[in-house]
This record gives structure tokens, sequence and C-alpha cells, in this order.
């Protein structure tokens, strides 16, 4: 909801962070999930935890990012970073109209999800908890981000097929491909005669829209750094800084 720097060294550097701390904290929330087995309560309010740590870390990872991006709100080496400071500072700027389309753009996602889900065989009305958790959750990967660092413009200009070549967004767009693909993969399990319990909708598909989530941060830091261009700007970006 703050405009990035058109700097491609800002750029490149809030791009390696933010896929590097989501590779780090979904692969540690994934670990948890898998050792606790609170994989069994995707779908249902008990769940909700789950989505508080994915909303806080992009909370998290957006105040740091505004540091980056704007330099009133940077680190200072003598006074340390002050994130209650740097948060009334983001307060008093943001856009009280922009937050309400936001708002209106993820609940509207939200029922757009939920609408997918059934006519890709969910139930409608006998797992409507599990069906709208799981649309919830979809929302909270995918949307919540989008909505977060471009504002609810890059969602309705994504839907309309328009594109950007921000290596950042191109890196919360791939996160949207693969989350969703994780879900429509873990679907494949739940007809099958296998008798287990992470077969229960949507089990399957929240986990595998989480770990589609986490492979998509992989795949952009992997593409990231094999990027023979980053180097050089990555050297002129530290001279001029």
């Amino acid at each position: 909801m703050f405009p990035l720097s058109n700097d491609c060294y800002t750029i490149n550097k809030i791009t390696s962070f933010y896929c590097m701390s989501s590779c780090i904290y979904l692969s540690a929330l994934i670990g948890g999930l898998l050792l606790t087995d609170a994989f069994n309560y995707a779908g249902s309010y008990s769940f909700l935890p789950v989505y508080f740590v994915i909303i806080i870390a992009e909370l998290l990872k957006f105040v740091y990012i505004q540091s980056v991006n704007h330099k009133e709100l940077s680190f200072n080496p003598k006074q340390g970073f002050k994130l209650l400071t740097t948060i009334f500072l983001l307060l008093k700027r943001t856009n009280i109209v922009e937050v309400i389309k936001c708002a209106v753009t993820i609940a509207l996602i939200v029922v757009v999800y939920f609408l997918m889900t059934i006519l890709f065989g969910a139930e409608a009305f006998g797992k409507y908890e599990e069906t709208f958790m799981f649309s919830f959750l979809l929302t909270v990967l995918t949307v919540f981000p989008l909505c977060l660092h471009f504002g609810s413009y890059s969602v309705t200009h994504l839907l309309a097929g328009g594109k950007m070549n921000d290596i950042f967004f191109l890196a919360l767009y791939r996160n949207i491909q693969m989350s969703l693909f994780g879900a429509w993969v873990g679907a494949f399990v739940i007809p099958l005669d296998w008798h287990r319990s992470w077969q229960v909708w949507p089990i399957p598909c929240s986990t595998g829209a989480i770990i589609g989530s986490l492979l998509s941060y992989f795949i952009s830091l992997f593409q990231f750094f094999s990027d023979p261009g980053r180097k050089s700007i990555s050297k002129l970006g530290r001279k001029s800084h």
C-alpha cells in the first residue's frame, strides 16, 4: 500500500529478504505442523493460530521492507531498529481508503475461492466451515501479501490479465500460482481408498497450498541468485548507497 522504490538495488534487496524470510518461517511452520499433527485441524477454527502466524509474519516483513524502502524508517546503527516507532510512522501514513479497498478485495476473494472450491467438487452446505476456512487460507497465502505490498489495484490488475516486470511482484505472483497448484495436487489423495485421517477434506489441499507457497519462494530465490545481472546491479547499488 506504500509505493516501492524504483531503484533496482533496493528492489533486489527487498526481494531477496522477502523470499529468504518466507522460506525460513514457512519451513518452520510446516515442520511444526507435521511434528504436532496440527495439519489434522486444517479446515476447522482450531487452525486459526496458523492463519495468525502467517499474517503476523507478513506484517513483520512489510515493516522491514518499508524500513529499507524509506530511509527515514531505516535502521540506525546507534539507536537500533525501533519497531514501535516504525509501526507508528507507517500508521500515520496509511491511506484509510486504500485499507478499506484492500479489506473489501480480500473479502471478495474469499467468496471467489469459496465458489471455485464448490465448483471443483467441495460440499456446499455439508462442510461449509471446512470450505470457508480453506478459502480463507488461500486468501491469506496469496492475496493478502499482494494487497499489503502493492495495494488493491494489483489484485484487479492481475485478474484483468495485466503483468508487471517488477521481480518482487513476480515472486508474489509465482506464490499465487504455486499455492493454488499445491492445493489442486493435494485434492488427488482425497478420493483414494487409504482410510487415512489426513485424507479428509480440506487437510490435503490446505497442506498442499502451504507447501506450494514454500516451494514458490525457493524457486524465486534460486532464480534470483542465478541471475547474472543481479551481481552487477548489487555492485552498483553498494557504490551508490
